[in-house]
Formats: C-alpha cells, sequence, structure tokens
C-alpha cells in the first residue's frame, strides 16, 4: 500500500536550521563588560559600609558649638597622637569609628608675613581646602609668631561642622603636637606635627536608603542592557538560526559565528543610567571627600587602589556632560563641531585626572583660595569659623571632572594635535573592518582568530553608518560617544570557509529623518537593514533598503 504523506505535519517541521554559535572569547569579554557596568553601584562599597556593620553614630547631644569644640577636640587627641599611632604613619583610617586622620610635621621657618602664608606655609597642608577661618588663622599665627614657645602651642586646634545642603555630613578638628609626632615622641624646638581628622556622620535610615537605592539602579541597569542591547542580539542569533544572513541561502551550505560587541557604550549614552548614577555620587559626597583626602597620602597602597576604584565612579559625572552636550548638540543641529569621544579613554583619562585635581586643590595657591570660598560663600559670616558648606565646591568639583571630556569633543575637530596618542589621525580603514574601532576593541578583537587571517575569497560588508556619519555629522543620533565598539559581526561560513564577514551596527544610531537619507523602493535581499552610499553631483545621500521583516540592524 501506498503511503500517504500527514498534511497535518507542520511546514517548518522539515526545514533545517542554520548552524550558528556565539564567539566564546567575545561573549566573555562583552559579559566582563556587562558585570563593570552592573557592578558600578555597588563597587561603593569598597569604601563605604553597608547598613549592618555601620561604626556607632556620633554624639549630637552638644548643648552649643562652644561645648561641641571643647569635648570633639579633646576626644580627638587623645585618640590619635603620637602615643596611640603606629611611629611613621602619616595617614590612618580608625576604621571602628569612620575617621580618616592625616598628619605632617612641619618645620617653623623664619617668621612670614600673613600676606603671603598662603604661598609660603599653607599649601600642601592635610586638608587644607577644607580650613575654616578658625584653622587658617591659627596655622598662620604659628607661621608668623616670633618667639613660639612648644608648650604654648601644644595640642592647640579647634573642630568645626561640614555641611551639605545644611545637613550635616562629617566633623572635622585640626590641632597642632608639638615635635615630631611621627616619627620620634621627643617634642622639639621649630618642629611641630599638624594633624587633620575627619569624622563622617552616620544616619542607620540614610544608610539602608543608600543601600536599598544602589540596588534598585543595578536592576535598573541590567534592564535597560537586556532591553537597549542582549534581546536584540539574542534574536539576531535567532534570525541566524533560522533564516540565514540572506534570504537565497541554505542550510545545507551556510553556517555562521556570531561576535558580540561591547554594550558599554550603549549604556553610556542613556542619559537616564547616567543620571542615576549621578544622583548615587551625591548622595555619597562625605564619602568623596574622604576619597579625596585619601587620594593624597602614599603611604598605605592598598588604600591607594581602593581609593582610586571608588573615585573612578566620578567617570560618570563625565558621562553625563557628555549626555547633556549630546542633547545640545542636536537640539541646535551643531554636530559636526564636536568630535566624538572613545567611553574607554574617557575613563582612562578621568582615573588620572580625577586624583590630579583633587592633588592640585590643595597644592595650587588660587586653587585653594577658590576652595575655600567656595566652601564658605553660603554660610552666615558669624559662622566662618564653625562650618563650612560644601555644596558649591561639589558642584564645582562636578563639573571640573564633566567639562574634560566636553572640551576634548569641541577643541578636536580645530586642534591638529601630532603629541599625544590620542590626538592622531587615525588609519583609513575600511569602516567594514573590525580595525575602524575604539581602541580597546581593536586590540581585543585582533586577538580572535578570524580577524587575523586573511582570505582573498572573503567579503567584508556593513558599516555604512560610518560612511553616513563621515558625510553629514547631522546623520548621527548620539554625536559626543562613539559606538563602533556595540557593533556585532556576523562570520558567514559557506562549505565550512569563511565567505562573508558582516559588521552590524544599530539603525537607531542613525537619525533618518535627516534628508541625506531616504528610504528605497526595493528591499534588500538580506534580513538586516542595508544602507547604500550614493553620490549625485559630488553630494553623498544613503538609500535605505528594509529587510521583508523589520530588524533594529543595518549593515
Amino acid at each position: 500500500m501506498a503511503k500517504v504523506a500527514d498534511i497535518s505535519s507542520p511546514a517548518w517541521a522539515d526545514v533545517r536550521s542554520f548552524g550558528v554559535r556565539r564567539n566564546r572569547i567575545a561573549l566573555t569579554i562583552s559579559c566582563a563588560m556587562l558585570f563593570n557596568i552592573t557592578s558600578m553601584p555597588m563597587k561603593a562599597y569598597l569604601s563605604e559600609y553597608v547598613p549592618w556593620s555601620a561604626p556607632p553614630l556620633l554624639n549630637t547631644s552638644y548643648a552649643n558649638y562652644s561645648a561641641f569644640n571643647t569635648d570633639f577636640l579633646a576626644q580627638n587627641q587623645r585618640l590619635y597622637n603620637a602615643y596611640t599611632l603606629v611611629p611613621g604613619t602619616s595617614y590612618y583610617e580608625d576604621a571602628i569609628n569612620d575617621v580618616q586622620v592625616l598628619r605632617k610635621a612641619i618645620a617653623l621657618p623664619a617668621p612670614i608675613p600673613r600676606a603671603t602664608c598662603l604661598q609660603s606655609f599653607l599649601l600642601g597642608l592635610p586638608g587644607v581646602i577644607y580650613y575654616t577661618d578658625a584653622q587658617l588663622d591659627m596655622v598662620c599665627d604659628l607661621a608668623s609668631a616670633t618667639n613660639v614657645s612648644a608648650s604654648a602651642w601644644h595640642h592647640r586646634g579647634s573642630c568645626f561642622y561640614d555641611l551639605f545642603c545644611n545637613i550635616e555630613i562629617g566633623r572635622s578638628c585640626l590641632w597642632l603636637e608639638a615635635g615630631d609626632a611621627i616619627k620620634v615622641r621627643n617634642a622639639s624646638e621649630g618642629l611641630f606635627t599638624l594633624t587633620y581628622a575627619f569624622s563622617a556622620t552616620r544616619f542607620d535610615a540614610y544608610l539602608w536608603f543608600k543601600f536599598v537605592y544602589r540596588i534598585g539602579n543595578t536592576i535598573f541597569v541590567l534592564y535597560r542592557m537586556w532591553t537597549q542591547y542582549y534581546r536584540h542580539c539574542y534574536h539576531l542569533e535567532h534570525l541566524l538560526q533560522t533564516s540565514g544572513h540572506r534570504t537565497d541561502v541554505s542550510a545545507n551550505e551556510w553556517r555562521y559565528e556570531l561576535v558580540l560587541g561591547d554594550p558599554t557604550a550603549i549604556i553610556l549614552r542613556d542619559p537616564w543610567v547616567a543620571t542615576t548614577f549621578l544622583i548615587d555620587m551625591w548622595l555619597s559626597t562625605a564619602n568623596v571627600g574622604i576619597a579625596v583626602l585619601r587620594a593624597s597620602q602614599n603611604g598605605d597602597l592598598y588604600i591607594m587602589f581602593v581609593t582610586f576604584v571608588y573615585l573612578s565612579r566620578t567617570v560618570w559625572f563625565a558621562y553625563c556632560g557628555l549626555c547633556v552636550t549630546a542633547y545640545c548638540l542636536k537640539k541646535w543641529k551643531k554636530e559636526r563641531s564636536f568630535a566624538e569621544v572613545d567611553p574607554t579613554l574617557v575613563a582612562i583619562a578621568i582615573a588620572f585626572y580625577g586624583p590630579l585635581i583633587s592633588w592640585l586643590s590643595g597644592n595650587v595657591g588660587f586653587l585653594v583660595v577658590f576652595y575655600q570660598w567656595m566652601f564658605t560663600c553660603l554660610v552666615p559670616s558669624t559662622n566662618h569659623s564653625t562650618q563650612n558648606e560644601l555644596v558649591v565646591g561639589c558642584t564645582a568639583y562636578t563639573l571640573l571632572i564633566a567639562v574634560l571630556p566636553v572640551l576634548y569633543g569641541f577643541l578636536a575637530p580645530r586642534v591638529h594635535c601630532r603629541v599625544f596618542f590620542w590626538c592622531f589621525r587615525r588609519r583609513q580603514h575600511a569602516y567594514s573592518s573590525h580595525r575602524y574601532n575604539n581602541l580597546k576593541n581593536q586590540i581585543l578583537l585582533a586577538l580572535l582568530r578570524p580577524f587575523r587571517t586573511n582570505n582573498i575569497h572573503m567579503i567584508a560588508r556593513g558599516g555604512t553608518v560610518y560612511a553616513a556619519y563621515n558625510a553629514s555629522a547631522r546623520l548621527k543620533n548620539c554625536p559626543t560617544f562613539s559606538l563602533r565598539s556595540a557593533d556585532c559581526f556576523v562570520l558567514c561560513y559557506r562549505h565550512g570557509e569563511l565567505r562573508e564577514k558582516i559588521r552590524l551596527s544599530f539603525l537607531s544610531s542613525l537619525d533618518t529623518r535627516e534628508t541625506a537619507i531616504f528610504e528605497a523602493t526595493t528591499s534588500t535581499p538580506y534580513h538586516f537593514n542595508e544602507l547604500v552610499e550614493t553620490t549625485k553631483e559630488g553630494v553623498s545621500s544613503f538609500a535605505l533598503h528594509k529587510p521583508a521583516q523589520p530588524s533594529v540592524w543595518c549593515l
């Protein structure tokens, strides 16, 4: 008896799927970048206390400033002196009470006039930018005194409140100790040790609020990563498995290797993510201040490492500045006046620039004066010796970091610099090449075998969005960030031989509202959008050929 076909079987039952594998090295690197971004909120706890292990609360029951100054100064002098600290210790962290102690031995020069006290004596002293009038008067009186008695100046000092938006975030004390209390314990004529101690204020409810906020921020970043990048990568892999890269290919002949990109740039350009990180940093003003103090010491390498990791989070000031700049450039159609920046190079630059401006702020005269003015400009004149208000100074610190990549972006198109490595003219690589990429991704992709071998039969396609950018900067949807690292590469093998290398960019990176891009009347044989450059009378325009099914990718 003849067999009858089962017409109830689905049509796709006999359709063979295409072989697709993810490049493991690229996947590992992509996941590492994902972890780096999503762990950023919790990196704060390398330097901060988690809520359940915070130090005891500070005493807030003082009747007035005089009582606070007398009691708190005596307490600090009792805890941190030549007999309680290890000899040779210029920086000490009291982890139990969350107190940062910085000391410096000073040799008294010939009497210095008060007018030159700043340049001749104050620069480089511990915590100098935070000094109120009382601390400035004490140190300069010592420097200008003609007959200095060690006993008269021993333990002389005062304390003050550190406020942020009129909320106490810490307390600082500065006092003198006769002799070199760092190396020896005997008083010496003309030699004093200056000790600066900062105690952070703790609020249990506030610490828990920050902890919950950071968990929420981590979840939010993961959500944005998925919706803006990895979801589309997953759909791309599924598309290749079911349909291949073109409409006219057979699963019997073709297989694919998917090389994922770096999602960092996609998430950095997200203004919502940048704003949440900016808020996180401003919620931790006291801890940033502590990190600035720690950055000024070099006695404990572990503390310095943790401090630099913590201060690396300030790079979000720069990313937020770039997001704001991108909005303004698009609004006023000034995209051509800005050169997009590499997010990795921004992070590297801020890693050095942040500690540098922290050091300069306490060692350059006009910066010391400027910071001291900012910390007292909102304080009533009657309280200039008892408290600081840090909000103006913190705003300036934020802007100083935010402005660095913005200045570079505006100056780069106008300045041809041949000295610094990040200013050199790039080689004219083909837009479809992995070499036309950010510095980090050039190096990482060069490690992959398919990008190291040359095949005369292979055709490289894609990257046309960058030709569009070059023709008209207005076609950039985000004119401040370089998005090259986010591109995925599809390696197409026919009968086991690499025949096509396709570079896929996000169509959303193009501003398709511009007249330089028009929708073609014919569709593309690819399963992705295809951008084709046409030139007429020396003017470039781009035809967008769409696939049969909508796609977020463009070659």
